[in-house]
């Protein structure tokens, strides 16, 4: 009620202020003209009369007829001067709410100021209402303080443009800005990089801040993450939040449903890796409409469905412009052939054709899974309407920036398309919980700990006796990236490993306990042979090589005979599995095995 309230009062205060300023010029006129000979004595009692009429007092006796402006102005000119008041110590009161609350509590800081920066803001007070958040920004940028503040959100101004200026120094410590253990940006490319620099100058004498980056383009962030790496005082962490939302959508999705791994093995018999591999097949992926969401979606699917270590995952997609946008994701992708089997075909959008294509092509390979990725919700429902019959027992996936927008229609097709599912909408990824608890980030902390403590248990060597926080703190960015892409395919091997299980060799044994008890105690090359030699850990080994090798090329690495990570060259890019157990690499094999049994952990 008292919001509602509030909302009129600032929506009429303005209107209300002028009509009662214009009836006290006016009843004061009416009032006061003609009773001096002197115009300027006239003028200046008119002026004294409307000043008298907004201090309550009137000059003239309420009492006496007076004409109507006058009666209205009478009352209608302190009622503004009262709510011009409230909104004054309104502010006084807020400000002073804001200080009490906050009083030494630990800042949240957000730089900018722009619509994601708000997002997040707001979905995190709503997550943590007492959360002290502090949005810092430049100067120059126009920020509406009045949504802010309605946030109680302190706002900082900081001169980046001159960073050694001593009012930066000032503010920071005024501010208690060096309070601030977690600093989040979601500014633009490259300036926000050059901003987290002149922070970390200003807030050099304090350590163990944790710095959230959002990236929008992945080469700007790689050709300056290794200068970013040198900030000491600062960790910092990069996210790009159609990455967070692909990732997290694809968790829940059935990606990986594969007639052969729907299929039951109790009973099945393999000789050979090569068994295996035609069992489990591969991932066969229709895109329908390519907006930029694809280039996110192909990016995690290089991770995530590599269920086969000797077939990529199949790749096709449909779009009225497919090969310049395709020609755009390669970029900076040299070897992508080696990463997704694709195939693009260009026809207008809404074609009659998709039909006829996806007849053809489903012949020639099923499908397991379908995007509907077209930026327009309208194109998407009028493309799987096209096909409608034939997906009903496929996961299906519906890009919309706007659920909400397709809520009604998508219940309607759900009662049809019993695997329908609706992603893109970005607002539920940008909170706190998603950026800065994100569980997939944990995961991939405790995934590197414990890769570390296996690796130093199975090669002897000594147990470290950092916290997992450390261990995760002293890696590289791109090691990182590895430790997390890493985790989030776990997924798919324990899929793999419930496969295995069915089968009779592996009846009531607990397989990863299993097949460490078969390494215990060996040397290295011992522990290769015994994985070459068996069918199963030689497929888990060899898959994991080939997620590897994903992720690797994804990033543009190139394999030469000496490793340079600087210059993207690595010596263990070797794309065929029996040439790499036949190379000089062959005993690194150990830590692609070893990615397998870190599942033990959970």
């Amino acid at each position: 009620m008292s919001n509602k309230f509030l909302y009129y009062v600032k929506k009429l205060k303005f209107p209300f202020a002028l009509v009662s300023f214009i009836l006290s010029v006016v009843g004061s006129i009416q009032v006061y003209h003609g009773q001096f000979d002197n115009l300027l004595k006239e003028f200046v009692v008119i002026i004294y009369s409307v000043i008298k009429l907004f201090t309550f007092f009137p000059t003239e006796s309420v009492l006496k007829n007076s004409p109507l402006a006058y009666e209205l102005a009478t009352w209608m000119a302190p009622i503004t001067t009262v709510l011009g008041l409230f909104t004054v110590f309104r502010n006084l009161y807020s400000d002073s709410i804001m200080a009490i609350r906050h009083l030494n509590k630990d800042r949240l800081i957000v730089l900018g100021a722009n619509k994601e920066s708000l997002i997040f803001i707001k979905n995190t007070l709503s997550q943590y209402p007492k959360k002290r958040i502090v949005c810092l920004v430049d100067f120059e940028e126009e920020v509406d303080s009045d949504i802010l503040k309605l946030l109680q959100v302190q706002l900082v101004r900081i001169d980046y443009s001159n960073p050694e200026a001593e009012v930066n120094r000032l503010v920071v410590k005024d501010e208690k800005l060096y309070k601030g253990k977690k600093i989040v940006s979601f500014e633009k490319e490259p300036k926000v990089y050059y901003h987290v620099q002149v922070l970390s100058k200003l807030l050099e004498e304090y350590k163990d801040i944790d710095v959230y980056i959002r990236t929008e383009t992945y080469r700007v962030k790689e050709i300056v993450e290794e200068s970013m790496d040198k900030i000491k005082n600062f960790n910092i962490n990069y996210f790009n939040i159609n990455d967070l939302m692909t990732n997290n959508f694809l968790q829940e999705f059935n990606i990986n449903n594969t007639n052969g791994l729907k299929a039951s093995w109790k009973g099945k018999k393999f000789d050979t890796l090569e068994d295996i591999a035609n069992q489990v097949s591969r991932s066969n992926i229709l895109f329908i409409g390519y907006s930029n969401i694809v280039n996110h979606v192909l990016s995690s699917l290089s991770n995530i469905s590599v269920t086969n270590p000797l077939k990529s995952t199949k790749v096709t997609i449909i779009d009225e412009d497919v090969y310049k946008k395709f020609d755009e994701f390669m970029d900076y992708k040299t070897r992508l052939k080696s990463v997704l089997d694709y195939e693009l075909i260009e026809i207008r959008k809404k074609s009659r054709k998709i039909e006829d294509i996806f007849l053809e092509k489903s012949k020639e390979e099923a499908f397991n899974a379908i995007f509907f990725c077209d930026e327009d919700d309208y194109t998407n429902l009028i493309n799987m309407d096209r096909i409608e019959k034939y997906i009903r027992n496929l996961s299906v996936a519906v890009y919309s920036a706007e659920n909400s927008d397709i809520d009604t229609i998508y219940e309607t097709m759900k009662s049809k398309i019993a695997g329908l599912k609706i992603f893109g909408n970005i607002e539920n990824i940008i909170n706190h919980d998603v950026i800065i608890n994100e569980t997939q980030l944990e995961k991939a902390k405790k995934f590197n700990a414990y890769y570390n403590l296996i690796t130093a248990e199975m090669m002897g060597y000594e147990k470290s006796d950092k916290s997992l926080q450390q261990q995760w703190k002293s890696l590289s960015n791109i090691k990182k990236e590895s430790s997390w892409n890493q985790s989030l395919h776990q997924n798919t091997k324990r899929l793999l490993l419930s496969k295995f299980s069915e089968l009779d060799e592996f009846k009531d044994e607990n397989i990863l306990s299993l097949w460490k008890s078969k390494l215990e105690n060996l040397t290295v090359d011992e522990q290769v042979d015994v994985i070459e030699n068996d069918i199963y850990m030689n497929y888990m080994t060899s898959l994991e090589h080939k997620r590897w090798n994903n992720f690797y090329y994804m990033r543009d690495f190139v394999y030469d005979e000496i490793k340079d990570e600087s210059n993207k060259k690595h010596d263990c890019l070797i794309d065929n599995w029996d040439d790499f157990m036949s190379s000089k690499q062959r005993p690194k094999a150990i830590y692609d095995f070893i990615s397998t049994l870190a599942l033990e952990e959970e």
